[in-house]
C-alpha cells in the first residue's frame, strides 16, 4: 500500500478516530461503535476500509471480533504515530460509552 493510499484511508474523520482508539488497545466493534456514536453498519464499513488499506487486523474472540493496529504498521509508515498523536491532541478521541460485550 502506498503512502498516498494510507493517507486517503485516514482522510475520513471516523477512520482517524478509529485509529486513535485502536492505538491505545484492541477493541471490539461495539466499543468502537459506541465511542464514535455511529451505526454498526457504518462502523463496519469504516473498519473494512482501514483493514483493506492494511492499517488494522481483526481477530475473532468468542462471538466478538476485535480490531487492532499491528506493530509493523508503525514501522512501515513512520508518519502514522505522530499523525495519530496530533489527532488525539485535537480531541478526536472519545472514551467508550459502553457496549454489549
Amino acid at each position: 500500500m502506498s503512502c498516498a493510499n494510507v493517507l486517503k484511508a485516514l482522510g475520513d474523520p471516523s477512520r482517524l478516530q478509529i485509529m486513535c482508539l485502536l492505538s491505545e488497545e484492541s477493541l471490539c466493534v461495539c466499543h468502537i461503535e459506541s465511542s464514535l456514536n455511529i451505526s454498526q453498519s457504518s462502523t463496519s464499513k469504516q473498519l473494512m476500509k482501514l483493514k483493506t488499506a492494511g492499517l488494522i487486523v481483526s481477530e475473532k474472540k468468542g462471538q466478538w471480533v476485535h480490531y487492532a493496529i499491528p506493530c509493523d504498521v508503525f514501522i512501515k509508515y513512520p508518519f502514522l504515530k505522530p499523525l495519530i498523536e496530533l489527532a488525539k491532541s485535537e480531541n478526536l478521541k472519545e472514551e467508550p460509552k459502553g457496549c454489549c460485550c
